[in-house]
């Protein structure tokens, strides 16, 4: 049986990328704000019930007022759109539990996410994109302590910081199940066979306290 690994790995680095991870952080707070501010609210018994603008028109125009000003890769401003859309509705979900306020989320650390359309990778070499046909980062990972352990898997999303790029990769492995038990469940017994014996488990104990 197989199943999707996903696994993160810490890799330190020496680039002047601080530039950059201030105007990301710079961008996503201005997005942040347009969504906050362009919320609608309905009341529902007693509870407002918030509503993040999705549409494309709104999309295309925060995108298009981002991008006037912005002087790295285009694509940093699409994973901006996406990070603060991603971070209003985990803010919603908390809202709606009754664990977060009305209260704008904010992002505590900085860091830039890099889409995959960011970046290549070819033999080994990774090079991600700062500015088109201009400035870019280079990392030989086969050079690096992380490569015998991400070889043969595919990348993912790349997440920097002023000192750390974390790298994510994804892959398949091959998941072995050693003695299999096949369970039948009713509202006071659990019945289970392993192919040469039976088992039962009494419910009732967590049901009547008995």
């Amino acid at each position: 049986m197989k199943s999707s690994l996903v696994k993160a790995y810490f890799l330190r680095h020496g680039f002047e990328v601080r530039d950059l991870i201030d105007a990301y952080y710079g961008i996503l707070t201005r997005i942040l704000d347009e969504l906050w501010n362009s919320l609608t609210w309905t009341r529902k018994g007693k509870r407002l019930i918030s509503c993040v603008r999705k549409d494309k028109p709104f999309r295309k125009s925060l995108r298009d007022e981002c991008l006037a000003d912005w002087a790295y890769s285009k694509h940093y401003v699409d994973s901006a759109i996406r990070q603060a859309y991603s971070m209003m509705k985990s803010w919603r979900k908390l809202y709606l539990k009754g664990r977060a306020g009305k209260v704008k989320p904010i992002l505590k650390r900085k860091f830039v996410r890099i889409k995959e359309t960011l970046y290549s990778c070819r033999d080994g070499v990774l090079k991600v994109s700062i500015k088109p046909f201009e400035r870019s980062i280079t990392i030989d990972l086969k050079r690096t302590w992380l490569w015998e352990r991400i070889r043969g898997l595919e990348l993912g999303e790349l997440i920097l910081k002023e000192d750390v790029l974390i790298v994510t990769v994804r892959g398949n492995v091959e998941l072995k199940v050693e003695n299999p038990m096949a369970w039948d469940s009713n509202l006071l017994m659990l019945n289970g066979y392993d192919g040469a014996r039976d088992c039962e488990v009494s419910l009732k104990k967590n049901i009547y306290g008995a």
